[in-house]
């Protein structure tokens, strides 16, 4: 199989592992081939770390719908987090500056205060980084990351600035695990199941609120 990873359906996300980071996309349009629909992958963004090469990516964590990927070249190392109905990729690097490359020239539609809004393909994606972070470039955009190391990335319904900034004020909780419980009432044949997010609050980033 592939050292690094085949394609990762993590809707409404899809990602793949190569060399150089994460490469992340979305794909709303079907092609029907051999009697069937396919959403066939397409990459809009690589997020990675400036001069990573890796041979390999492997799972770090993983809880009940979430995955942790990592990548380590021996100098820069990268950790991508995504999950099934997840719009965020939690990102942590070191060793480097945090690169994003654009399949295509992006729109930049918004920019301030580490936060990037851009469509690519047709598609929206906000990038959040801590707060006093900068970014610089389009294809590629560069950042320190402020030398906190951490960023989200999330794939969004539209370019409005009133979306960019709710996803905002919950791009710095990342994940960390994800857990499904179930509880039977046998009288009344009900199952419930429970889902549970853990979160981790990064840096100076402001709370996350409903």
């Amino acid at each position: 199989g592939d050292p690094l990873s085949n394609i990762l359906y993590a809707q409404p996300l899809n990602a793949k592992a190569t060399a150089q980071g994460l490469q992340l996309g979305t794909t709303t349009e079907p092609i029907f081939v051999a009697d069937d629909h396919l959403y066939p992958f397409a990459a809009q963004l690589t997020v990675g770390v400036e001069g990573l090469a890796a041979s390999r990516a492997v799972a770090a964590d993983y809880g009940d719908w979430t995955v942790t990927a990592r990548w380590d070249d021996g100098t820069r190392t990268l950790e991508t987090t995504l999950g099934h109905g997840l719009p965020y990729v939690f990102v942590e690097t070191t060793g480097g500056a945090a690169l994003l490359t654009p399949a295509q020239t992006p729109t930049v539609w918004h920019q301030e205060g580490g936060v990037l809004g851009l469509t690519i393909d047709g598609f929206h994606y906000g990038v959040f980084a801590p707060p006093g972070a900068e970014w610089t470039g389009t294809a590629p955009l560069r950042s320190t990351l402020d030398g906190q190391g951490t960023l989200s990335v999330a794939l969004l319904p539209d370019a409005q600035p009133a979306t960019l900034e709710l996803f905002r004020r919950h791009a710095y909780a990342f994940v960390t695990d994800s857990r499904v419980t179930w509880s039977y009432d046998e009288p009344a044949a009900r199952l419930t199941a429970t889902y549970t997010y853990d979160t981790e609050l990064q840096g100076d980033a402001p709370t996350p609120v409903n």
